[in-house]
């Protein structure tokens, strides 16, 4: 998934409101080493406060 089709507050979908997603279905690079961990626990956390 492209990461401009989301809010990067809530991670909600742009296109279809009440959607979200999180984790390893956003098409998100970095390092590895547990920096993919931070970004999966991140964006759940985002999503869960704005659902």
């Amino acid at each position: 998934m492209a990461t401009e089709e989301l809010s990067s507050r809530t991670m909600e979908s742009k296109k279809v409101k009440g959607l979200y997603f999180i984790g390893e279905v956003v098409d998100v690079t970095g390092w590895l080493g547990g920096y993919n961990f931070q970004c999966v626990w991140a964006s759940g956390v985002a999503a869960g406060e704005s659902a």
